[in-house]
């Protein structure tokens, strides 16, 4: 992952920062990078799980992103709620989103509600880490659906 940070970051057209955007075990593969790679700069997981669970040492995070469908019988909302604690705990800025009726695989479908939100969310996340300064993100914020559109 080192390389291919580098090999980003040095691109014409780069901010210089680097962010990673993994769908369950893209997600917690995803983590384990942003765990081990100072040069990511952010990481959006959706429905993923902590890495420590397939032996990787976890000692430092990027803000993080957490998106998880309260319903999802494949891997449980329960592991991004202990991610983004552990991550908190580790002293990085996390944000996790949790919604309701939402099954594994929701963030595939853009259509519908949630799906929507979550690109939203995703693209807005970028833009604070990438572009602009990331400072101001909450230590932790739990963040509630009710109010979407």
């Amino acid at each position: 992952m080192d390389d291919l940070a580098d090999y980003l970051k040095a691109q014409p057209n780069s901010s210089g920062k680097v962010a990673l955007i993994g769908f369950s075990d893209g997600g917690t593969i995803a983590t384990g990078a942003a765990a081990q790679d100072s040069g990511i700069t952010a990481a959006i997981i959706y429905y993923g799980t902590d890495a420590q669970n397939f032996g990787i040492e976890e000692k430092r995070f990027p803000p993080m992103l957490l998106l998880h469908g309260q319903d999802d019988t494949i891997i449980t909302w329960m592991n991004s709620e202990l991610l983004a604690q552990h991550v908190k705990g580790l002293g990085a800025p996390v944000e996790f989103v949790l919604y309701p009726d939402e099954k594994h695989g929701f963030g595939a479908n853009t259509t519908t509600k949630h799906g929507a939100d979550a690109l939203q969310r995703t693209l807005m996340f970028l833009h604070l880490c990438c572009f602009t300064p990331y400072q101001h993100l909450a230590a932790k914020r739990r963040v509630p659906v009710s109010d979407i559109p």
